[in-house]
């Protein structure tokens, strides 16, 4: 069983294809630790009835390092002794823009698997992963993303295909390759912010195949 737990919409970067509009993700409502542990213990007691042994939990939002260290830290020591008896894991899907040594720190210590989103080089993903300013995230994602492989966290990258890397597969296969990223390769869905930006960014199903 695989449960998505969106702490927050709020996000710092304002992507042109995201699934959320520009103004959900200016929301400051972040969800309470009592109300994320509520969670843990309702999947706790729905896995324990129909006698399953495996769940995985997924940290998503808008940008969920936003919820902060804290919050994380104390609900990944809830689930510690919420879910004695129970094989789990916890992954969080974040930008990266955030990422600290605190945060390296504390996935490590509870061996989260961390996601992340880049459409692999400067060129493609600049102008579709961008700062609120306008400015292209590669840069700075690229600095976290070296962070932690280097302290040996777990990555996994998620790129969106889109109308600007249709005819670039290769050069994208062989950056990604290169930097030794296990990775999803994900077409445009046309929801939120890429509803706005379909003329420049969206990709029919036959030119994703």
């Amino acid at each position: 069983m695989t449960i998505i737990i969106k702490p927050t919409y709020a996000c710092n970067l304002r992507c042109h294809y995201c699934y959320l509009r520009n103004e959900t993700k200016r929301s400051q409502i972040m969800m309470s630790v009592d109300f994320a542990e509520n969670i843990i213990h309702q999947v706790k007691e729905y896995i324990t009835k129909r006698k399953q042994k495996k769940v995985s939990f997924i940290w998503h939002g808008g940008e969920p390092l936003l919820w902060g260290m804290g919050n994380y830290a104390r609900i990944f020591s809830y689930m510690e002794n919420e879910l004695i008896g129970i094989e789990y894991s916890n992954s969080v899907q974040t930008n990266l823009s955030l990422m600290t040594e605190g945060y390296i720190e504390l996935f490590l210590k509870h061996d989260v698997h961390v996601g992340f989103s880049m459409d692999g080089m400067k060129s493609i993903n600049d102008i579709q992963r961008v700062f609120p300013n306008g400015n292209g995230t590669f840069n700075v994602v690229m600095k976290h993303f070296t962070q932690c492989k280097n302290r040996g966290l777990d990555l996994g990258c998620i790129v969106v295909a889109t109308n600007n890397t249709k005819n670039k597969v290769a050069e994208l296969y062989g950056f990604l390759s290169d930097n030794n990223l296990s990775f999803k390769f994900n077409p445009l869905f046309l929801s939120g912010e890429a509803q706005e930006n379909e003329d420049k960014l969206g990709i029919t199903p036959d030119e994703y195949a």
